[in-house]
Formats: C-alpha cells, structure tokens, sequence
C-alpha cells in the first residue's frame, strides 16, 4: 500500500510534468475558473498577445483579450467561445486584441 508521503511525492511529479507539458507548448494556454478569471497562462500566450502572466492573471479573460469572430462582433458579449452546449471546446477561431493593440487571429 501506498503511503501518503509516496503519494505525495507522485503528485509533485505529475504537476512537474504537467507543468512542462504547459510551458513547453507553442500554442498559447490560459487557464480559466468558472467566473472566467485567467487563473495561468503559458509563455506562449504571453509572447503571442504581449501581455505578462502579471497583467493575465486574475482578470476577466472576455475583456482582457477581447475575442472576435471575423465581422468583429465581441464572441463573449453573446456566449463563453470555449463553451458549446455545456461542455468546453478544443479550440476556437477568433481574433484577440494584443497588448500594442493589433488584432491577431488564433
């Protein structure tokens, strides 16, 4: 049987990997709770719209990156983009606003 201290230890490991898995990635990955507050980012995320994890996390995620789809109607004013039918999406096609204010598909 497992001790706790062993389990413990797994789990340290499982979040290291994880946290590689996250950081390692090109694509960009935010993190959200269910009130749509950017809990993490990656690296990638930060160097695709210019933002620092500092200036991401913790905000609204809907008027931080303000998502469009291409007649430039804001996707969160009328639905969660990540959301369809109740269960969360793999991906979207959007633009984002970057921080120097460009727009920027993804």
């Amino acid at each position: 049987m497992n001790s706790d201290k062993d389990l413990l230890e797994r789990l340290r490991k499982e979040q290291a990997r994880y946290q590689a898995i996250v950081e390692g990635s090109v694509d960009g990955i935010m993190v959200t709770d269910f009130a749509k507050n950017v809990r993490r980012v990656n690296l990638s995320l930060e160097r695709i719209t210019g933002f620092s994890r500092e200036e991401l996390e913790g905000k609204g995620c809907a008027k931080l990156l303000g998502l469009e789809d291409g007649s430039g109607t804001c996707l969160c004013d009328i639905y969660c983009p990540f959301l369809k039918d109740g269960k969360f999406r793999d991906s979207i096609e959007a633009s984002l606003t970057r921080k120097d204010g460009s727009r920027i598909w993804v």
